[in-house]
């Protein structure tokens, strides 16, 4: 750790190596295993779980700082699922792999196979559900609901295609009502902050407010929390090779909410996939 960080900060992090808690000043929770997106209702964490080819959406116990039970709630997805998180009573999931949201009410009672449960499927791109073999493969990876908008990144698997990422805008219908340039690759992660919008340049590893650099991370961010005070971001050192992902360190970045640094949290050999705040994260969007 590096910085003055608050002693009061608390946050919780998905990383390639585990899910872990920070409070009071240190990591006080930590479960192996390989997560991505993270989202949180009423006392617990909900987030997704790889397990080899395929993966489930996992929920755990804060207060035992995921010490308890890792509850199943949905199993047979598949690995390439990104950020979830819950729009009202639905839970919604970023499926990259082949372009579209999948939406599970009530996601809390259920214990079942992905096909097996009623459930609702946005196609933004219909004729481009063959993932990575699609001509305008999108990467969508981050969803967020501010007010009546609900707004998406589309990586646009930058590194390969050349293609700048967007912002995808659509109403509570999903009906999509605008794309937005981001003037960046790769990008994750979208946030309202004072009217704009917070997004990661991730290959660029800056840290954009409606599009104006704003912070430099320390490596590819990817992650964003903000409370009102402060900002978390995630950042790893970037390899394109996934057997590389996992040999640096990677780091929670702490910054005020006018985008000065604070410090830094570090976090051994992995790389970082999500982080929100215990309380208050204005990132999520029933906040």
């Amino acid at each position: 750790m590096t910085g003055e960080i608050p002693h009061a900060l608390e946050f919780i992090a998905t990383t390639s190596r585990g899910i872990v808690i920070w409070r009071q000043g240190r990591l006080q929770g930590w479960r192996r295993g390989r997560f991505f997106g993270i989202t949180l209702r009423e006392g617990r964490a909900y987030t997704f779980h790889e397990t080899g080819r395929h993966g489930r959406i996992v929920s755990l116990d804060l207060e035992s700082n995921l010490g308890g039970e890792m509850v199943t709630h949905i199993w047979g997805l598949n690995r390439w699922i990104h950020q979830i998180d819950f729009i009202d009573d639905d839970l919604v999931i970023v499926d990259t792999l082949r372009n579209r949201f999948l939406l599970y009410p009530n996601v809390e009672a259920l214990r079942s196979r992905h096909h097996s449960v009623r459930h609702q499927v946005i196609n933004p791109t219909p004729r481009d559900r063959k993932g990575r073999r699609s001509p305008h493969y999108r990467t969508f990876n981050s969803v967020y609901r501010h007010e009546d908008r609900i707004y998406v990144v589309a990586h646009n698997h930058s590194v390969v295609t050349g293609r700048e990422s967007e912002v995808w805008v659509f109403d509570k219908d999903w009906t999509l009502l605008e794309t937005l340039p981001t003037g960046g690759h790769c990008c994750h992660n979208v946030v309202s902050h004072e009217g704009g919008l917070v997004i990661n340049h991730s290959l660029e590893q800056a840290v954009t407010l409606d599009g104006l650099d704003v912070a430099k991370a320390k490596g590819f961010n990817r992650g964003i929390a903000y409370d009102g005070e402060y900002i978390l971001i995630g950042s790893s050192i970037f390899a394109e090779d996934y057997a590389q992902r996992d040999h640096d360190d990677a780091f929670v970045e702490v910054f005020d909410r006018n985008f000065n640094s604070v410090g830094q949290i570090a976090l051994p050999q992995c790389s970082l996939r999500d982080v929100r705040f215990l309380n208050g994260d204005r990132s999520l969007s029933n906040q």
